[in-house]
């Protein structure tokens, strides 16, 4: 039976912040852990807080161990994720450092105290223990550099004919680069102090910042200058004479004491509360010799320290040329799928690029389909693929499959983590697609927030397929493809809920022209069925003095004065009804004045005051049985106005709606319409006396759909459909001045000016 693969979580420096060193140091672990069968999850971070979040994170991925660089010498939040990683029985490594008030199985690293007392008596004693000394010291909230500047203190303190005339604190963990920072200070230092004879860093980049600011003033070797780290430019430094010291650590050794230290917290062993590693004091005399003992760690300085071999050169050239491939595929699909909206379409085009690009034999995208519970995915749909010529299908091709028939894809899914399969046998492959003769596998989710929503799937002939580079690589075009494939649905889920919305919307207009006609019926039945009944009364009364005049025209008892009466009462029974028939043919003209659809396009110039007063006409039944008499009073002479007529009814006909409901507290109550001359505009106030508008709400009674009335009593549309009216049609402004129990007065400032010639259309 296979043992589990041990998994430990790795939280280091990110190279923008952190020291080289870390860098070299990462590498080695990364190099170690393979070696001895140890998956590594690393995560970079930045800050104290990013540190803090990434610990968390690890833990949740039920890490067998912890290892990390400390970016602060105590901070609450990490004690406490530490402390719960303790009773978990989760050891936790840390390097160079520890940490205050945190329970850790040990800290692996070099001697920072010894460390910077060497590099300190080494230039002091070749001052000849006297002269004038500036240190840069490490950032003090970082353990390392509380040690680093505490040795230097000490060591001080036994050459008292050193002169120390600066002391800066350069701080490690910002986004400033600590070069830049060494440059800065040594320009104020030169300026200050002529005579200064040696700096002391306390890491690498200050010094060869300051060694720049050296240089230029034309002082190199006249001020001596230390370092600590050992990093590349820092022993070439030393080889040239630049620099006269560096202390280099041994991230070779800080890594091989790291992973033994872990596999032996893992089996219960007791360990040291500080494993040191060995340093080496690094100068012009040893500097090759150094050098060449990093070989595998520092290729890059290598190359600097031999005279450009041919084959070393092909080597950079090389890795060069992978890094570019590596750079422009990444950049290909991130073109790719920065665009693309359609989800098919952004796969295949990822899985194209892929192939352009890597010699793989087959290379799919799943997708996680529908939960079926809601929480746990149960079946993953392929969506692309490709197969190279050499691979051969020994089953069918599904479009959809449970995960339970991969075991690889379900890991993935599950813990969101890639996955590798190497040195497969026959009918290994842990994709559903089984191909014959694979012999490797990678697959590596596609996240979205807190999720898995489907895999890259790829696999190969060829045993170890995938290297560092590649895995690298493939791991950043998932996170894109993860990215844009969710920002592609929720486009979608956008597009479509603004379509809904835009429905809605109709519907809800729909629904209030509705309202507002079921309102204006029993108003309009009344008022037709009176005059109506006039006409009939009176057409039946002139039907029988017709008959009586018809029956007396031979009547010799029947005089010229009765002949007369009878038509005079004809007459009146005329009069009645065309009285009747007149007022109803007013009211037919009103309510079609009041119901002809004008467009924004059919604006003319017209007087405001018929359309008002047609408007309480037509809502005349329903001011009556709500005792709200509705009176205009205009002090405007021959007013006009330029708009739509129909509109201009719409907006009268809601708010005399609105002034009925807010007076049914009360009753009833009269309603005040007033016709005000302005510059430039006429100024309406529709006014009522009842319940008011409370302040708290004031501002929101004209947002679409916003409504006190209860649910199926009212849309919430009339009065947002009257400020849109008065604003665009008849470019003007709504105001509400309202009293709670006293009234509320809606002011109406309609524009007079003309629109220009061609904007008007004649009626």
């Amino acid at each position: 039976m296979n043992q589990r693969q041990p998994h430990v979580g790795l939280v280091l420096f990110d190279t923008y912040v952190g020291s080289f060193l870390w860098t070299f140091t990462a590498n080695c672990l990364h190099t170690g852990a393979r070696q001895r069968g140890v998956r590594l999850s690393t995560v970079a971070v930045q800050t104290v807080a990013e540190q803090a979040a990434a610990l968390v994170q690890l833990l949740e991925q039920s890490v067998d161990a912890l290892v990390m660089k400390p970016m602060s010498a105590h901070d609450a939040d990490i004690a406490a994720i530490l402390h719960q990683a303790h009773l978990r029985g989760i050891p936790v490594i840390t390097l160079d450092s520890k940490i205050s008030d945190c329970q850790v199985s040990c800290s692996v690293g070099s001697d920072n105290v010894k460390g910077q007392s060497m590099t300190a008596e080494y230039i002091f004693e070749r001052l000849g223990k006297r002269g004038k000394v500036a240190y840069f010291q490490g950032d003090q909230g970082v353990p390392a550099g509380v040690l680093r500047a505490r040795s230097f203190t000490e060591t001080l303190s036994r050459y008292p004919e050193i002169s120390l005339c600066h002391e800066i604190t350069v701080a490690w963990t910002t986004h400033v680069s600590r070069r830049a920072e060494g440059a800065r200070h040594m320009r104020k230092i030169l300026a200050q102090t002529p005579d200064l004879a040696a700096l002391i860093a306390s890491s690498d980049e200050e010094a060869l910042g300051a060694l720049e600011v050296i240089e230029e003033a034309g002082l190199t070797g006249k001020i001596l200058v230390a370092g600590f780290d050992g990093a590349p430019e820092a022993l070439l430094a030393v080889r040239d004479n630049r620099m006269v010291v560096t202390l280099r650590q041994r991230p070779d050794l800080i890594a091989s004491h790291t992973l033994d230290a872990v596999l032996a917290a893992m089996r219960g062993e007791h360990l040291p509360p500080m494993i040191f590693t060995k340093m080496d004091l690094i100068t012009a005399d040893n500097v090759y010799e150094s050098s060449l003992d990093a070989l595998q760690m520092m290729p890059g300085l290598i190359l600097n320290l031999a005279d450009n071999h041919l084959v070393q050169q092909r080597l950079q050239q090389a890795v060069i040329a992978n890094q570019q491939r590596i750079l422009q595929t990444v950049i290909a699909v991130s073109s790719a799928v920065s665009h693309i909206r359609d989800p098919g379409q952004l796969m295949d085009q990822v899985i194209e690029l892929i192939c352009q690009r890597f010699d793989f034999d087959y290379t799919a995208l799943y997708l996680v389909e529908p939960y079926d519970d809601g929480n746990v995915p149960t079946h993953i749909a392929l969506k692309a693929f490709n197969i190279g010529p050499q691979m051969q299908l020994t089953t069918q091709a599904h479009a959809t499959i449970a995960l339970g028939e991969s075991a690889l894809m379900a890991r993935c899914i599950q813990d969101r983590q890639a996955h590798i399969a190497h040195d497969l046998k026959d009918g290994e492959a842990g994709c559903v697609q089984r191909m014959s003769d694979v012999r490797s596998e990678l697959v590596i989710p596609l996240s979205a927030g807190t999720r898995a929503i489907g895999v890259l799937d790829i696999q190969s002939l060829k045993d170890h397929a995938f290297d560092q580079d590649t895995f690298t690589v493939l791991q950043a075009i998932a996170h894109q493809v993860g990215i844009a494939l969710e920002n592609a649905n929720l486009y979608a889920e956008t597009l479509r809920r603004a379509q809904e919305q835009v429905e809605n919307q109709q519907k809800l207009l729909t629904a209030e022209k509705m309202a507002s006609l079921g309102r204006l019926t029993a108003g309009i039945a009344h008022e037709m069925n009176t005059p109506l009944a006039a006409v009939r009364s009176a057409m039946s009364e002139l039907g029988q003095l017709i008959d009586e005049y018809e029956s007396s025209i031979d009547d010799p008892q029947v005089n010229a004065e009765d002949h007369h009466g009878i038509a005079q009462e004809m007459k009146s029974a005329v009069s009645l009804a065309s009285g009747s028939a007149a007022r109803a043919a007013s009211f037919v003209q009103g309510v079609k004045s009041q119901t002809r659809d004008l467009s924004t396009r059919e604006h003319i110039n017209f007087d405001p005051v018929p359309i008002i007063r047609e408007s309480i006409l037509l809502l005349s039944h329903a001011l009556r049985q709500a005792n709200c008499p509705a009176t205009l009073q205009s002090h405007v002479e021959q007013p006009v106005l330029h708009g739509s007529p129909g509109r201009l009814a719409q907006v009268i006909t809601n708010l005399l709606t609105n002034a009925i409901d807010a007076c049914q507290e009360k009753g009833g109550c009269p309603i005040t319409l007033t016709l005000l001359p302005q510059e430039r505009y006429l100024e309406l106030r529709v006014s009522d006396q009842g319940c008011g508008i409370p302040t708290e709400i004031l501002d929101e009674v004209l947002t679409p759909m916003f409504t006190t009335k209860a649910y199926g009593k009212g849309t919430g549309l009339g009065l947002a459909i009257v400020h849109e009216i008065v604003t665009t049609d008849f470019r003007g402004t709504l105001n509400i001045e309202s009293t709670v129990g006293q009234g509320t007065t809606f002011v109406l400032r309609l524009s007079t000016e003309t629109m220009p010639v061609g904007a008007i259309s004649a009626t």
